[in-house]
């Protein structure tokens, strides 16, 4: 017997600039997506089309804040102040944020001292080829990061994912996404 795919094991991801052509057809679309079972993230939030119009008019399961602020807020005071403004926004709205392109320690304990339990990027994983999808699958070992400089804190990164993403070649990555990053004191 075939196994059933559940639709509330799907994420779809939709951009703001996917918002902007017909937001009464966009939003119907969202709706029943959502009806169905299936939760929709936007996506690269901040970057484009911002507004916080989508977010009032259309409900997400949640925000993912644009990995250009991520990767530049160790540096840039005003990329770290769009994401502290970001991950107060979605926790006032009670939608998880997830922060994209982490790629290392010092970058994930920033976010997680921010507040930020969602993270996805090289650092948990690059993306791999089909073939490697069922050993990244089975390995469901939660990855343990020590943070000693946090009072002796963890971050677990939990819940490991798949995301499927065509190329522009006709080709399909894989990789992990969106691992939970608990911050234990």
């Amino acid at each position: 017997m075939a196994e059933v795919f559940q639709p509330s094991r799907l994420e779809v991801e939709v951009t703001e600039s996917a918002l902007v052509g017909d937001i009464a057809a966009a939003k119907q679309t969202l709706a029943a997506l959502q009806a169905a079972g299936i939760k929709v993230a936007l996506d690269d939030f901040g970057t484009g089309y911002s507004s916080l119009y989508h977010l009032r008019e259309m409900k997400f399961d949640k925000l993912k804040i644009d990995r250009s602020f991520v990767q530049s807020m160790q540096g840039n005071p005003e990329s770290q102040k769009i994401v502290e403004a970001v991950l107060g926004l979605a926790k006032s709205l009670d939608m998880p944020a997830v922060a994209e392109g982490i790629e290392d320690v010092e970058t994930m304990r920033a976010l997680a001292l921010r507040g930020c339990t969602f993270g996805q990027g090289y650092l948990f994983s690059r993306a791999v080829p089909v073939a490697d999808v069922a050993r990244l699958l089975a390995d469901e070992r939660p990855t343990v990061i020590d943070l000693p400089m946090v009072n002796h804190a963890q971050l677990n990164v939990q819940s490991r994912c798949v995301m499927v993403q065509p190329t522009r070649h006709g080709g399909t990555r894989y990789g992990t996404g969106s691992p939970r990053l608990r911050h234990d004191d």
